[in-house]
């Protein structure tokens, strides 16, 4: 299939459609209810989306998605895909259908810059600057949370993504619902590699990111009890 090509409908057999789509569905109702909680990329189209209304078509699109074999071109205003989404006659399901295009848009521009900034690192210098550390560890200079780097075998394991994760937590001045989202597909995706010296490092990422957690919420409770009581506050006490 071409990056243009539209997935034919009616392809699958009426049972495997329909679970196909059902479980689709389930998926963006489940990401518009965590959107309400915490903000999410592309969380800005995801209340305009009615998943009653998204099409197999539609369901086949976000499989490419979640299987990195779309481009944004696919999803563009001269694709095949948006193009038949014009053609929606009923509001209420072009809508949303439209929404959902937007969605997906947002996720993969998100997804090209961050790609960008990976092709960038160079792999080179941040093993050596990791390697520094861990001799700085093993000579007792530092004993904080980042003793999981010791136990790296291989520093050769550690990819761009890993170091694309350390640079961004590294400059997090709080969190948010995007970046612990980010956070756990980076973690699922090293556990599911198996590499040790990978996962250990994911571990200290995943520990400066909880730290932050602590951080943050320290701060908000140390503001709360700066808050002086209101009068009706205090009659209720």
């Amino acid at each position: 299939m071409s990056s243009e090509q539209l997935p034919q409908k009616n392809t699958l057999e009426p049972r495997k459609e329909e679970k196909i789509l059902n479980d689709f569905r389930k998926e963006i109702a489940d990401l518009k209810e965590k959107a309400k909680k915490e903000k999410i990329t592309g969380s800005t189209e995801l209340p305009g989306i009615n998943p009653d209304y998204l099409t197999i078509q539609d369901a086949e699109i976000w499989n490419r998605y979640e299987s990195n074999s779309i481009a944004l071109i696919d999803v563009g205003l001269e694709s095949e895909y948006n193009k038949n989404i014009k053609l929606e006659k009923n509001k209420s399901i072009y809508n949303s259908r439209h929404n959902f295009i937007a969605f997906l848009r947002q996720r993969l521009t998100f997804s090209q810059l961050k790609n960008q900034y990976i092709d960038a690192i160079d792999i080179v210098s941040f093993h050596k600057g990791i390697g520094y550390i861990i001799d700085r560890i093993n000579n007792g200079e530092i004993k904080d949370t980042m003793q999981d780097l010791a136990h790296i075998k291989n520093l050769d394991s550690i990819t761009k993504e890993d170091a694309y994760m350390w640079h961004k937590i590294k400059k997090l001045k709080s969190i948010s619902g995007e970046n612990e989202e980010e956070l756990n597909t980076y973690i699922k995706n090293v556990e599911d590699s198996k590499d040790l010296s990978r996962i250990n490092f994911a571990r200290v990422i995943n520990q400066k990111y909880s730290s932050l957690i602590l951080q943050e919420q320290t701060e908000q409770r140390k503001n709360f009890l700066k808050k002086k009581p209101t009068k009706k506050q205090k009659d209720n006490i």
